[in-house]
């Protein structure tokens, strides 16, 4: 694709690309480093190489600037109330973009629908939320035609990177049963997320899921909580999608 226009040195990527082995997937690799900062660029002047728009700065990995992170929480206020589900308020978040940025623009924070993909109502609850959040970012931009490779997915959730890492192929394989023969809570947003996964894999960009402290997520769960306090309640499940973000 063309340049675009009056942006010096940035343009779109078209490296082609194979789909990754051992297709069909069934679950995601889990990444291990050291801090999120470390590894990944947390500033824009920091990201040099464009291949979008001017201003599709993103939190990049040293070394290698096709791969980056993207942080994700998931909250839920009132879920202790077991008397009453329908006070609950749930909210999701993913920070995708650095400083200098204003905090708006570097993160999406949305309300957790009533709805699942599936069209049916669920009680929200914080492990949706996460679940949520973790879709919600994989599905916000055509990752790959931005360039990238390998999109890391940084959490604080040990029930979404386990899940998604280790958990869902046994899962899937038990016909959607844990293995003490329960049905898979929230079995609509797993297979949704691991549709996501897989359709990225198939077009050679593989998805990662790291499991960070909770003070190193600071930002997406600042977000999630304001998103469940100040947005008003949604019902239907809708994907948001980002253009020139």
């Amino acid at each position: 694709m063309d340049p675009v226009p009056g942006s010096s040195g940035v343009h779109w990527s078209s490296v082609p690309r194979s789909p990754l082995p051992g297709l069909p997937l069934k679950k995601a690799r889990i990444f291990e480093g050291s801090t999120p900062r470390e590894l990944f660029t947390h500033h824009a002047s920091e990201h040099t190489v464009l291949r979008c728009h001017p201003d599709a700065h993103r939190l990049v990995r040293r070394g290698d600037d096709r791969e980056m992170l993207i942080y994700v929480d998931g909250s839920c206020l009132d879920q202790n109330d077991a008397t009453n589900v329908d006070i609950r308020r749930a909210g999701c978040a993913w920070v995708f973009k650095p400083e200098p940025y204003a905090f708006d623009q570097r993160s999406v924070a949305i309300r957790l629908e009533l709805e699942g993909p599936d069209g049916q109502q669920y009680p929200q609850t914080s492990n949706r939320a996460e679940l949520r959040a973790a879709l919600g970012a994989l599905r916000f931009r055509a990752w790959d035609g931005e360039g990238y490779h390998r999109v890391v997915i940084a959490s604080d959730s040990e029930y979404l990177v386990l899940g998604i890492t280790e958990w869902i192929e046994n899962w899937a394989d038990n016909g959607w049963r844990t293995g003490s023969g329960d049905a898979v809570k929230n079995e609509d947003l797993w297979k949704a997320l691991l549709e996501r996964i897989n359709h990225f894999a198939k077009i050679g960009l593989e998805v990662l899921f790291w499991r960070i402290p909770r003070e190193l997520n600071g930002e997406a769960d600042q977000a999630a909580k304001a998103a469940a306090q100040n947005e008003p309640a949604v019902v239907k499940f809708s994907n948001l999608r980002g253009a020139l973000v």
